[in-house]
């Protein structure tokens, strides 16, 4: 299995993928009308057929890409310097 959905390494990794199953069920029900929860689903797609439609969750506004979302730092207080 790749490292990450992107293949590169700096995507989001399977095991967190896989910690958010939930969402990933969801999403490709409410995207795609698809529910992967049932086994004739799982036995008749492809795996390039799950990627897809993964991708496509993660490059949407949807709960599984805002979750996994890198988090971006806060606003920085600017740095006080003295000079004399």
């Amino acid at each position: 299995m790749p490292a990450s959905v992107t293949g590169q390494g700096d995507g989001v990794s399977w095991s967190r993928i896989f910690d958010s199953w939930v969402f990933v069920e969801s999403g490709i029900h409410a995207m795609f009308g698809v529910d992967i929860s049932r086994v004739k689903v799982r036995r008749t797609r492809s795996w390039r057929w799950f990627k897809a439609r993964l991708a496509g969750l993660l490059a949407s506004d949807t709960a599984l890409a805002r979750t996994l979302a890198p988090q971006e730092p806060g606003p920085q207080e600017p740095v006080e310097t003295e000079f004399s």
